[in-house]
């Protein structure tokens, strides 16, 4: 039985290790739907608010107005760069709730496709070097289990640029 114990612990302790988690960088993004008639107002409301709650990593605030595709005249509104365990440890601040509910919100008449994003380094032309505000991002759909082509074409692109 003791050997048993052993034996088990050893696996056990093995397994962890294997499966440690990797470093990663994700951001939390949803689409906004604005209020036309309340476009100044939305625009004050969210840059205050990033102002004030979502200065800095890990819960920087970005917005970009989608100008291409099912999307257009929506906000993207993104949170990051961050982790899962950054954001369990997320403290916002006194009034943070009240801001987003009483200020950004009476100007917002949809949130949708709320998503996590996660960063491929190996991938990413910029890296984890943030935002410059003249970002383009491209969105794909692609067939279950043909991602692997997918990386290899980017890689590929990636090598020319």
């Amino acid at each position: 039985m003791k050997k048993l114990t052993l034996v088990m612990a050893a696996v056990l302790t093995f397994a962890v290790l294997s499966f440690a988690q990797e470093s990663y960088t994700m951001y939390k993004v949803a689409y906004l739907k604005p209020d036309y008639a309340k476009l100044e107002e939305l625009g004050k409301a969210v840059a205050k608010h990033n102002k004030e709650y979502h200065n800095e990593a890990p819960n920087a605030g970005h917005v970009w107005i989608v100008q291409t595709g099912p999307n257009t005249g929506k906000w993207l509104y993104v949170m990051g760069p961050t982790t899962f365990s950054d954001m369990d440890n997320v403290e916002f601040g006194k009034g943070h709730r009240e801001h987003w509910t009483g200020e950004v919100m009476p100007n917002v008449t949809e949130i949708s496709e709320g998503s996590y994003w996660r960063m491929s380094d190996k991938l990413t032309y910029e890296g984890t070097t943030g935002f410059t505000g003249k970002e383009v991002l491209t969105f794909f759909k692609i067939r279950n289990f043909e991602e692997y082509r997918f990386k290899a074409m980017v890689e590929k692109v990636k090598k020319v640029y």
